[in-house]
């Protein structure tokens, strides 16, 4: 698995370790140009991954019970 920082921020430098694929994904959305039509797909995108940061959160709980 390739790890890469991703700078969200430069000064003061902010960086996050992301798999390849989502550093990708940050690029592209990066690169896109904003409108209304975009807003309202990279939003819907952000439920999503908010869901299954949830979900995950969920299930590593689960087990630290067991």
């Amino acid at each position: 698995m390739i790890i890469q920082k991703h700078h969200i921020k430069y000064e003061p430098e902010w960086t996050v370790d992301l798999k390849g694929f989502m550093h990708r994904t940050i690029t592209i959305i990066q690169r896109t140009n904003p409108t209304p039509g975009q807003y309202a797909l990279l939003t819907g995108f952000m439920h999503a991954v908010a869901h299954e940061w949830n979900r995950y959160r969920e299930v590593l709980d689960i087990k630290d019970e067991n």
